[in-house]
């Protein structure tokens, strides 16, 4: 049990001492002039494949099919969903996938 006790004792101190006396830190380099702060890299406006895509989807089968974390029934309806969706959507043999009437 002593054993146990001593190597115990052991870790506490070597833990207290790496707390006692941590590593020190790396200096950032930041160029002249330039904010240490975050900021967007471009105008959200101006940033590609942001524009929602307006799809027809409806279901093959007539009990509907679950895909994206979502019901699609076999009547089908219009949504506004990602660029990424939209491929994913359309890459489903059990869904029929068109664009959405515009008006």
């Amino acid at each position: 049990m002593s054993e146990k006790a001593g190597t115990k004792g052991a870790k506490a101190a070597k833990n207290s001492a790496a707390q006692e006396n941590p590593a020190p830190l790396a200096d950032v380099i930041v160029a002249d002039g330039q904010a240490n702060e975050p900021r967007p890299a471009e105008d959200p406006a101006v940033v590609q494949g942001d524009a929602p895509v307006r799809l027809n989807v409806r279901a093959v089968s007539e009990n509907g099919f679950w895909r994206c974390g979502r019901f699609w029934s076999h009547a089908g309806e219009d949504v506004a969903v990602s660029a990424a969706v939209a491929t994913r959507l359309m890459a489903e043999p059990n869904l029929i996938v068109r664009e959405a009437e515009k008006g």
